[in-house]
């Protein structure tokens, strides 16, 4: 298994969950103060100024997506009913999940 660390000025470390050998440490950008949280094969966190980064969860580092909400953000995301639900600066936000067809 894997293990993310997201710093608070965007740097991203992923751990050997069994051993703690660092696999990869790479800058995402941004500043963060919300916790990253899993979706499927995904590790997602969003940043102080609402920019959603979605990263594969694998051994190599790889940013799947991102999306900028133009709304400041501090709170850690919750996922509910397939919902990604945040509180951004003003209001309740929610996306609905939906899986990827590749």
């Amino acid at each position: 298994g894997r293990l993310y660390l997201w710093g608070d000025k965007g740097v991203v470390t992923c751990l050997d969950a069994a051993t703690g050998t660092i696999r990869w440490k790479e800058r995402v950008g941004g500043n963060f103060s919300a916790s990253p949280v899993a979706i499927g094969s995904h590790i997602i966190n969003v940043s102080s100024d609402g920019e959603i980064v979605a990263l594969d969860d694998a051994d190599e580092f790889v940013i799947r997506s991102r999306f900028l909400l133009e709304e400041e953000t501090r709170a850690t995301p919750a996922i509910a009913a397939g919902w990604f639900v945040l509180r951004t600066a003003s209001r309740l936000r929610g996306l609905q999940l939906q899986p990827r067809a590749d």
